[in-house]
């Protein structure tokens, strides 16, 4: 047997430690394994009938009060090898289901936005054309958007204009009419 307050190993039956002088009580000698039952000494940290980690601190009389839960193999254990009981189960299973469903949610949100050009507010309200090549360049476009191409265009040199032509997105707005280029 040890000493619950210094550790020292004592001989069995012992009233004090021969060591620190700690008086033992006789309902604190001994405590029951959680899992099987089976009485074993105090100070023990695996029940040396069944081998399942005790919980520290617990007299025979605290012990034996107990509700003792019929604990199988077959319970899942987290990461701090303790049981995880069915409130547990369930909160996990529960972030499993929001984890899976903001995945869902992003993956259907690429699939219909990625393909497409958005232009928002025009005289339609909203317009949808399909993309030269799978990118978020120019997804939603909006009239600051158009305006930036404009001014963009409106101040560059005769080979910018031509180049500025050029590019998909202003062909793409000038197919659709939003871009209207005015003859001088």
């Amino acid at each position: 047997m040890y000493c619950q307050k210094c550790n020292a190993n004592l001989p069995d039956g012992s009233k004090f430690c021969v060591n620190c002088g700690y008086k033992f009580e006789d309902n604190k000698l001994d405590k029951y394994c959680f899992k099987c039952g089976e009485k074993i000494k105090s100070i023990d940290i695996f029940c040396p009938f069944c081998g399942i980690r005790q919980n520290s601190g617990y007299s025979q009389q605290e012990n034996s009060n107990i509700n003792k839960p019929d604990y199988t193999d077959d319970k899942p254990i987290n990461s701090n090898n303790k049981i995880i009981n069915d409130n547990e189960k369930n909160a996990l299973s529960g972030s499993i289901k929001r984890l899976v469903t903001l995945v869902t949610i992003l993956i259907i949100a690429l699939v219909i936005l990625l393909p497409f050009h958005y232009v928002i507010g025009y005289d339609s309200g909203l317009k949808i054309f399909a993309k030269q090549n799978l990118s978020f360049s120019y997804t939603f476009i909006t009239k600051k958007t158009v305006d930036e191409i404009i001014e963009r265009y409106n101040k560059a040199n005769l080979w910018e204009k031509i180049s500025i032509r050029e590019e998909y997105i202003v062909k793409k707005l000038m197919a659709e009419g939003i871009l209207i280029e005015k003859k001088d």
